[in-house]
C-alpha cells in the first residue's frame, strides 16, 4: 500500500516557549507516505536557524555552544527527513572519515519530522553505531515527529525537557475524504498497531506511546523532565553490555548522583573515580564500534 500525496506549503510554524508535558498546536505540512514497516508521515516545522532544504544536512560542528570548556565536535543533522537520507549519511560519513571516528560519538537533532521509515532506518545505524543522541538546549536543538524514531533507536538519549516532540501519524486528508469509512478504519488500526509494536521492542513506556498516538497530528506533546527520566538514559541492552565490558554495575550514574545530592563525600569520591573509569571504557567502546564501520563503509562503498 503505497499512498502519495502532493507536496504540501513550503512553511510551518512553532511556537517558542511551550510548557514541557504539555501540547501545541501548528499547521500541517503534507508530505509523501510510505508504507514500509509504518505508512504515514508527520507534522514538521521550519524556523528561521534551519534553511529550507530537501532531506537531512550533515555535519560536523563545534558543540563549544553548549559547553564552552569542550574542544570538540558532534555530528550535526538538520531540516527534515525525506527517503534516501540513511545513503547520504553514509556517503558523507565516508568523505569524513577522521571526523567520524574522533567526533562521531554524540549526534545533535535539529529535526521537524519527515520520513518515519528513513528516520528508522537511520535510527538502526545510529543504534548500530552505539552514537549517543544529545538535545542539551530545547531553543537550539530538537527533535519533532518522525525524528524520534532516531532519537528512540539511538543506545544513550540524553535531553532537556521541551526539546522532544510526538504526536500521532497521519494519512492525507485527500485520499481519506474520498474512502469508505471501514477499510480507513482497518488501515489505521493496522498503522496504531505497528507503532504500538515499534515502540514496545524499545521498552517505549506504554503511556508515553499512548500520548503520542492521541496527540492529534496538528499538535505536539513536548516531553517533560519526567517523561524523558520514565524513557530512560540508555537502553537497557547497552547498559548491561557496557557494565559487562567495563566491569561496572548498572546505574552507576545514578549511584554517584545521589551520593552527591546526599553529601556522602567519601562515598562521592569512590563512585566519581569509577564512573570516570567506566566513561572513559565505555567512549573507548563507541570509538572502536565506529572505526570498524567507517572501514566497512571504506572497503564496500555499496554500503550508502
Amino acid at each position: 500500500m503505497r499512498v502519495v500525496t502532493a507536496p504540501g506549503p513550503a512553511s510551518c510554524s512553532r511556537t517558542r516557549g511551550v510548557d514541557t508535558g504539555t501540547v501545541e498546536t501548528s499547521r500541517p505540512v503534507q508530505t509523501i507516505l510510505r508504507n514500509f514497516l509504518i505508512a504515514a508521515a508527520w507534522l514538521c516545522w521550519d524556523v528561521p536557524f534551519v534553511p529550507a532544504q530537501q532531506g537531512l544536512n550533515f555535519s560536523f560542528d563545534s558543540v563549544a555552544r553548549f559547553d564552552a570548556a569542550a574542544n570538540r565536535k558532534a555530528l550535526w543533522m538538520k531540516g527534515e527527513v525525506v527517503e534516501g537520507d540513511l545513503d547520504r549519511l553514509l556517503r558523507f560519513l565516508r568523505e569524513h572519515p577522521r571526523d567520524f571516528v574522533e567526533h562521531g560519538e554524540r549526534v545533535i537533532f535539529v529535526v521537524d519530522g519527515g520520513d518515519v521509515v528513513e528516520a528508522t532506518r537511520i535510527g538502526h545505524f545510529l543504534r548500530e553505531a552505539l552514537i549517543e543522541a544529545w538535545l542539551p538546549d530545547a531553543s537550539r536543538t530538537r527533535c519533532v515527529s518522525a525524528c524520534f524514531f532516531m532519537f528512540v533507536n539511538a543506545v544513550s538519549r540524553v535531553a532537556v525537557a521541551d526539546s522532544v516532540g510526538v504526536h500521532r501519524p497521519y494519512f492525507d486528508a485527500e485520499p481519506l475524504a474520498g474512502a469508505d469509512p471501514e477499510p480507513v478504519r482497518r488501515r489505521y488500526e493496522s498503522l496504531m498497531r505497528e507503532v504500538r509494536d515499534s515502540l514496545d521492542e524499545l521498552l517505549v513506556p506504554r503511556d508515553l506511546t499512548e500520548k503520542m498516538l492521541g496527540t492529534p497530528w496538528n499538535e505536539t506533546y513536548w516531553f517533560s523532565r519526567a517523561d524523558l527520566d520514565r524513557l530512560g538514559e540508555t537502553q537497557p541492552w547497552f547498559e548491561d553490555f557496557s557494565s559487562a565490558k567495563c566491569g561496572v554495575e548498572p546505574r552507576l550514574k545514578q549511584r554517584l548522583e545521589s551520593a552527591i545530592a546526599a553529601g556522602f563525600e567519601a562515598e562521592t569520591q569512590a563512585l566519581r573515580t569509577e564512573f570516570e573509569g567506566a566513561t572513559k571504557c565505555v567512549a573507548e567502546l563507541r570509538t572502536r564500534q565506529r572505526q570498524q564501520l567507517i572501514e566497512k563503509l571504506t572497503i564496500d562503498p555499496g554500503n550508502g
